[in-house]
Order: structure tokens, then C-alpha cells, then sequence
């Protein structure tokens, strides 16, 4: 198939976004196994960005980091 549906739209569609193109790129999506597992990859990095919480997010170096990173560098 000559035509995929381009990556942006496929991000936009992941996303949850509806464009002007929505329709065709669903008709596409049903016929083309590769652009439907590309949604379907972009769907998943979508869901799990969506799932993280503040508990996920790293926590910031204690400040004796940042004072053994000042002695080693001369600050």
C-alpha cells in the first residue's frame, strides 16, 4: 500500500485527537496491518504516560550530592 497514515496524524489519533482526515485514516488503519500497529505502539506509550503519578517521578539528589559535585569541580 503506496498511502500510510502519517505519523502525525497516527500521534493524534493515539492521543485521542479527531482531525479532518480522521475518517480516511480509519478506513486505512482497518486495512493496513503496519499503520494499525503503529497506533496501537503509540496508544500504549500514551496509556503508561498517562498512568505515571508523582510517586513515579525520581526524587531530586540529596544536597550532599550537589556539595560533593561542587568540591569535585572547584566551586
Amino acid at each position: 500500500m503506496a498511502h500510510h497514515v502519517h505519523e502525525d496524524e497516527l500521534t493524534e489519533l493515539a492521543l485521542g485527537h479527531r482531525s479532518a482526515t480522521a475518517g480516511a485514516a480509519a478506513r486505512h488503519l482497518r486495512r493496513c496491518p503496519e499503520c494499525s500497529a503503529e497506533l496501537d505502539s503509540l496508544r500504549a506509550v500514551v496509556s503508561a504516560a498517562r498512568a505515571v503519578t508523582p510517586a513515579d517521578l525520581p526524587l531530586p539528589p540529596p544536597q550532599w550530592v550537589w556539595e560533593a559535585i561542587t568540591a569535585e569541580i572547584g566551586g
